[in-house]
């Protein structure tokens, strides 16, 4: 009986399921993309913040309920049922841009919200059940470097291809393409399963011809959720330090990222157009940079030195746009922004998956980004209070939180992980 997966099989499955999720995020960040259009269209100077209210609120429970579920029944069920989700949200986000109605535009948002950045628990539950211990980081990084990709495709791709529902029609195309490679590779990877005997890894031989997930199934769905429960409410303190680690660290950076055009351009004497087009820099950076760790992640044993260097590349950004004067310190502070994505952003995931344990492979994730909604909700308002004020905008609330962030990670690797 085999264990695993054949490693040419496990890298296809990371290829589908992370080129599932960069349309998902083409979605998301389509209303920044495309913010000029659509204000004039709608004529609503709040646009920008309904867009976010109306798509976090649902997403700050989805993403813990839905984890949840996934962890207790299984993601192969749940997978499609988020992606019918998302395609619903694009349709009627196509429909209101026709129609010219805000309020069912919102409508499209809020059902995102449902499904959006949910199906990233649901891809990390499946890259723990079918992937050996090496090549999950590779999976993490990989998917981190697809919706990374998805923030970058919206800005080079979306304002240019004609009007905006062309926009919208586009990546309900990638949507609809990416849900039928994952629908038939599902059914490829179940069935080469069944016909050569390989088992999850959550999946135990206890006997010759029994499994312990067969053993599962006579198990009523109330037994399966609570015992989900339980081995959440057992999740170890060093798990939720790693996670708050990265639920602060990409919450500060989410508040920063939303005014980083207004506060570069003004504090470095820079147009819009000439940062935002640093800010692509930056993302494509950080794509390439999560993708050449994903060739070496293989042989690396501990990311928690690569998620270090991240973090601190991250305060020392920060302590640039806090304290330097030079006008070409706002390419310098978007490139050393983009060395700490692309170490960061997956190496921390994977050490929190880990430290969940492989049963909790979509909770682990789903309360982080539960979390990380709740924290930018919070400091959004405050940040808007502080730049009101601030000569450098919030340079010294983002640095100091940075520090707390790099805090956590290294009393986790100290106490729990090691060096």
């Amino acid at each position: 009986m085999k264990k695993e997966l054949p490693m040419y099989q496990q890298i296809l499955h990371i290829l589908v399921l992370s080129f599932m999720l960069t349309p998902n995020l083409m979605f998301n960040a389509s209303v920044n993309a495309l913010s000029p259009q659509l204000k004039a269209m709608f004529q609503n100077d709040a646009f920008n913040n309904l867009c976010y209210t109306t798509t976090a609120v649902p997403a700050i429970f989805s993403l813990i309920i839905v984890a949840f579920i996934i962890d207790a029944v299984g993601a192969r069920v749940v997978m499609p049922i988020l992606q019918l989700i998302n395609l619903t949200a694009t349709i009627i986000s196509i429909v209101a841009v026709k129609k010219g109605s805000l309020t069912l535009f919102l409508v499209g948002r809020g059902i995102f919200g449902l499904g959006g950045e949910t199906t990233y628990t649901g891809q990390s539950k499946i890259f723990v059940m079918l992937l050996s211990k090496n090549m999950q980081p590779i999976a993490y990084t990989m998917g981190m470097a697809a919706m990374i990709a998805g923030d970058l495709f919206a800005v080079l791709i979306l304002p240019i291809s004609g009007p905006i529902t062309n926009s919208y029609v586009l990546i309900l195309g990638l949507q609809v393409l990416g849900t039928l490679c994952v629908l038939f590779y599902s059914y490829y990877v179940g069935r080469y399963q069944k016909e050569h005997q390989v088992v999850s890894r959550t999946q135990i031989v206890v006997a010759s011809n029994e499994t312990v997930e067969e053993q599962v199934k006579q198990f009523s769905m109330k037994e399966k959720l609570i015992t989900t429960f339980k081995q959440i409410k057992n999740l170890s303190v060093w798990y939720w330090t790693m996670a708050a680690c990265r639920i602060i660290s990409t919450a500060i950076y989410k508040v920063y990222d939303s005014r980083s055009v207004i506060s570069l351009s003004s504090i470095f004497n820079y147009t819009s157009p000439e940062v935002k087009r640093f800010i692509v820099y930056q993302n494509a950076l950080a794509c390439a940079l999560l993708v050449l760790l994903a060739l070496v992640q293989y042989k690396l044993t501990k990311v928690q030195y690569v998620a270090f260097v991240g973090q601190s590349c991250m305060i020392a950004a920060m302590l640039v746009f806090t304290l330097s004067n030079k006008k070409s310190s706002c390419l310098a502070i978007c490139l050393i922004n983009g060395v700490g994505l692309g170490l960061s952003v997956s190496t921390t995931n994977s050490l929190i998956v880990g430290l969940a344990g492989t049963g909790l492979g979509a909770s682990a994730v789903g309360f982080v980004y539960s979390f990380r909604f709740v924290i930018i909700s919070i400091l959004t308002p405050v940040a808007q209070k502080i730049a009101a004020y601030a000569p450098r905008d919030n340079g010294w609330m983002y640095f100091g939180i940075h520090i707390v962030s790099l805090l956590c990670l290294i009393l986790t690797v100290v106490k729990k992980l090691g060096f």
